[in-house]
């Protein structure tokens, strides 16, 4: 018998965990080119350290597409994580719209699985596009890069110029991108990084800045990791594995809040992670010769 394929007009009505006025709906559209289902590909939808949704097995065999509604508590980061692969995944597609129907991600744009694939801040209102704040550059996925918390939602506007530089004007144009933003092409050099959020309306928000960031320290870290961390992602414990001397360290959530300081000690090898709930954190080491490395890990 031949088999059915179909398009799927079904929505489907996921909610977060907070009360429903303080919600507003995102969508996400799933596509599956071959209609045969997802197999292994999954992607996991977070917010304030709780699993809203797993998207994939809501593509049985047949659809071709599947629309699902999630609703998002307002003003809080969410993060969309890739939690699971196999060898179709170039037959699927996964795209994010906003409440107000812009599209602000598309898989595929990162192809890691167990690593996130894009932050943002749930918006509801047309006053929330605030510009994006604590911008950082991170060692993952193998390159540099450009994190930033709150600030409404993405699409953001990144511009990268030698250092010094002076400030963009609000008509400079610059590359417009999810975050992370991969600094990986950006080496030999100082850098002055500057981001602004796109108003869905057609605004934009005032530039925010990272100065003098230096390429060539990023650059290092990739040839030589200054840590490595296992299993990622982790349960009860962390185990560290450091070349250099670790005199103390922090983790942070993903909206950057301290969560747990680290002692000063020559000697970490692992962190007892058995009280943080499931999510995704950064760990932050400090080394005797004065450097600093972070590093990204999911808590399930």
């Amino acid at each position: 018998m031949k088999k059915i394929i179909f398009l799927s007009l079904l929505t489907v009505i996921v909610r977060a965990q907070c009360d429903p006025v303080e919600q507003c709906l995102y969508t996400f559209d799933l596509t599956d080119s071959q209609g045969n289902g997802w197999g292994a590909n999954e992607f996991e939808i977070w917010q304030e350290n709780n699993l809203v949704v797993t998207l994939g097995p809501q593509m049985a065999d047949g659809l071709l597409e599947l629309s699902m509604t999630v609703a998002l508590c307002m003003n809080q980061p969410y993060f969309v994580v890739r939690s699971g692969q196999d060898d179709s995944q170039d037959e699927i597609s996964l795209t994010l719209k906003n409440p107000f129907g812009v599209s602000i991600y598309s898989y595929p744009l990162m192809q890691v699985a167990h690593q996130p694939q894009y932050f943002g801040t749930a918006v509801c209102t047309a006053d929330d596009c605030q510009p994006p704040i604590d911008l950082q550059v991170f060692q993952y996925d193998g390159s540099p890069k450009l994190h930033w918390t709150v600030g409404g939602d993405s699409p953001w506007e990144v511009i990268v110029l030698p250092h010094p530089s002076t400030a963009p004007g609000s008509d400079a144009a610059g590359t417009v991108s999810n975050c992370p933003f991969d600094l990986g092409n950006f080496t030999d050099q100082t850098y002055d990084i500057y981001v602004r959020t796109l108003c869905f309306w057609g605004g934009t928000s005032p530039w925010e800045s990272l100065l003098a960031y230096n390429s060539i320290l990023g650059t290092d870290a990739i040839k030589a990791p200054a840590f490595a961390m296992a299993p990622v992602p982790a349960d009860e414990w962390l185990s560290i594995t450091s070349a250099k001397p670790i005199t103390g360290g922090v983790v942070t959530d993903a909206a950057g809040r301290s969560i747990m300081e680290l002692p000063p000690t020559h000697k970490l090898e692992k962190i007892d992670i058995s009280l943080l709930g499931p999510g995704l954190y950064f760990l932050t080491l400090e080394f005797e010769s004065g450097d600093v490395a972070t590093q990204s890990f999911l808590v399930r």
